[in-house]
């Protein structure tokens, strides 16, 4: 109990098709690996961790270094 894990680069699967990117990646990235991940042990769930600092009225993240946290 207590434990987390981080996959950094959600944002592969949106780029397969981008120049210097992979076909690979529209289904081998960290994003899909964290959802099976979940998938296979309940104990663990999958939720955007709340934000240390924001002034702005955003409430989604705006990076390409999206990342996916499973506690």
């Amino acid at each position: 109990m207590g434990s987390y894990i981080v996959a950094t680069d959600g944002i592969m699967y949106d780029l397969a098709d981008v120049p210097r990117g992979s076909q690979s990646w529209a289904t081998d990235n960290p994003t899909w690996a964290a959802r099976d991940f979940a998938a296979r042990h309940s104990e663990f769930v999958i939720e955007q961790p709340a934000w240390l600092f924001n002034e702005s009225e955003l409430d989604q993240n705006i990076t390409h270094w999206t990342t996916s946290v499973i506690l």
